[in-house]
């Protein structure tokens, strides 16, 4: 509401506005938008060091999706697939690697705004000093006595014997019960804790593919 009123002074007559009342104001509250992350590629193994050839392989991403991976090596990518889970992990299908070779971790993240990322990196394998091997005895296809053990001879001594160990796989035609025991640091038996039962199959397999055998001695596949 406005109201006119007259006023006087020396001698003038002056109009006077006098506003009833005050104007608006306006105020104006932001809240900042928080910015969204930056997609992050992870992948192991990392590039810190050399890695063990059975070393799995797998790429996520933060903050964002997986659009593409490709792992090179000498020979080509390694196959691999994205997790059966729904966890949004890369995994190579591949359980082995070479021996003193770098591959070449690529991939390529999108975030919720859809802007991409692409990061690579690199890794390499061990480099063993010297490799070792195994021989089985008693031989293929070798009828035997009941107490007859099965031994198995390296050609380099061992010091990590648990490692080894648990590389020697016996499967036999019907269950038995036995173990295994060092005699040198080279020989290595297994025997059942009874006798051997008549007409039974035993198969010995040397699972020692990037096993070392002591630091710097590995076997460069399975016997």
């Amino acid at each position: 509401m406005v109201k006119w009123s007259p006023l006087v002074s020396a001698g003038f007559f002056v109009l006077g506005l006098t506003a009833c009342a005050t104007a608006p104001t306006l105020s104006l509250k932001t809240t900042p938008i928080p910015p969204v992350s930056r997609v992050v590629i992870l992948a192991e193994p990392a590039a810190t060091m050399p890695v063990e050839i059975t070393q799995p392989i797998f790429v996520t991403a933060e903050h964002g999706r997986l659009a593409e991976v490709a792992v090179l090596g000498p020979t080509g990518p390694l196959a691999g697939q994205m997790s059966a889970d729904g966890s949004g992990v890369w995994i190579a299908e591949s359980t082995e690697l070479a021996y003193g070779t770098t591959y070449r971790i690529s991939a390529k993240a999108v975030d919720s705004r859809g802007v991409a990322n692409t990061e690579t990196d690199d890794f390499t394998t061990v480099s063993p000093e010297k490799f070792f091997t195994g021989s089985v005895s008693p031989l293929p296809d070798t009828a035997v006595g009941i107490g007859t053990p099965i031994a198995v001879t390296f050609d380099k001594s061992v010091s990590d014997r648990a490692a080894v160990q648990r590389a020697l796989v016996i499967t036999t035609s019907v269950p038995i019960e036995g173990a295994w025991a060092w005699l040198t640091d080279k020989v290595v038996v297994f025997r059942p804790r009874y006798y051997w039962p008549g007409d039974i199959t035993a198969t010995v397999s040397l699972n020692l593919t990037g096993v070392q055998a002591k630091p710097g001695i590995y076997r460069s596949g399975d016997i």
